[in-house]
């Protein structure tokens, strides 16, 4: 309460307080009413029960609600190609990543997950071996709120493929690139020549269970005898390149992106010369094809196949790729929003 005068005499009283007392017994009143907006001299009370005092144009993150009676601001999962379908009655959101970049989770829940690592090089090993197909990871996990890097591993230009990796959140889901001509990788390359195949390195990672195979052992010295070893793949080992060149091993199907099977991690086959006997076929799954005095096939993008061995230019793996699905709105979060009501001036200041 303030006062005012000469000091002798009071000759006005300014009370404060009562402009509060009255601001709030009009709420009490605008409560028990169930009023949207109830008017005093220059005060204003808004529930925002409906549109009609939210400026939308000046608000941020605001969504209408269906009903049409209330705003609430939502944030739902983003990053890597956007897609979805029903499968059986369950309404899936699948994020595709055929490039590296971030999903970012406005909630924690559990999601579908498929990391697949870059094939590797099909090399030219007089003749040489197929690159073996990048290491898969699939499962169900956990997934907490937050950004998540993800890693898109390329195929090998002239060697192992690179890892593919998902941050799941303080354990790092990582595909193990695939193994060139006779090298270990996810899935170990073909042998070049009489070499031996390589090694699989792919085990579980992050919760996810991994796949990854051993290549082929490279035919005889006498190179009309035989050929390069075909390469490991996601579903089983490569053939050795006896004879013929070994053929690339198939790789494992999944349905997470789209809701029907597609293989992923094939193997690439083995190249051959110009005499007697075969180059080997790539593996189902995106695995080149090895090349007979010639160049073989490169592994196919985005399915993390080996490229195909040959007796002439090597051949470079297919990219890896990263997909997330779950069920519709799992990760939808909440963002601040703000809401700025259409203007109540008051009649004086």
């Amino acid at each position: 309460m303030g006062y005012y005068g000469d000091g002798s005499n009071i000759t006005g009283i300014v009370d404060t307080g009562s402009r509060d007392d009255i601001a709030l017994l009009g709420f009490k009143v605008a409560a028990n009413g169930s009023l949207a907006k109830y008017n005093l001299v220059d005060q204003a009370i808004d529930a925002f029960e409906d549109a009609s005092g939210v400026d939308a144009s000046a608000s941020t993150d605001e969504v209408r609600n269906a009903a049409g009676n209330y705003y609430s601001g939502t944030a739902p999962a983003s990053g890597g190609t956007e897609t979805s379908y029903d499968d059986g009655g369950t309404d899936y959101a699948v994020h595709t990543f055929l490039s590296s970049g971030t999903f970012v989770a406005g909630a924690t829940a559990d999601a579908d997950i498929l990391v697949v690592a870059g094939g590797g090089y099909g090399s030219t090993g007089d003749p040489g071996g197929g690159g073996g197909a990048g290491g898969m990871l699939v499962g169900n996990i956990e997934v907490s709120a937050g950004s998540k890097t993800i890693t898109v591993g390329a195929g090998g230009t002239s060697g192992v493929g690179d890892d593919s990796i998902f941050d799941v959140g303080g354990l790092d889901a990582t595909a193990d690139g695939g193994g060139n001509g006779g090298a270990s990788g996810g899935s170990g390359g073909g042998g070049n020549k009489t070499g031996g195949g390589g090694s699989a390195t792919q085990g579980d990672s992050g919760g996810l269970t991994g796949y990854g195979n051993n290549g082929g052992t490279g035919g005889s010295a006498n190179r009309s005898a035989g050929g390069g070893g075909g390469a490991g793949g996601a579903g089983g080992a490569g053939d050795n390149g006896a004879g013929s060149s070994g053929n690339g091993a198939t790789g494992v199907s999944n349905v997470y992106r789209t809701g029907s099977a597609v293989y992923y991690a094939g193997g690439g086959g083995g190249g051959h010369d110009n005499q007697s006997g075969g180059a080997g076929s790539g593996g189902n799954g995106g695995g080149g094809a090895g090349g007979k005095g010639t160049s073989g096939t490169a592994g196919t993008a985005n399915t993390g196949g080996g490229g195909g061995g040959s007796y002439g230019t090597g051949t470079n793996g297919g990219s890896g790729i990263v997909v997330i699905r779950f069920v519709e709105g799992a990760f939808d979060g909440f963002n601040d929003m703000t809401l700025i009501s259409n203007a109540t001036t008051a009649e004086s200041v």
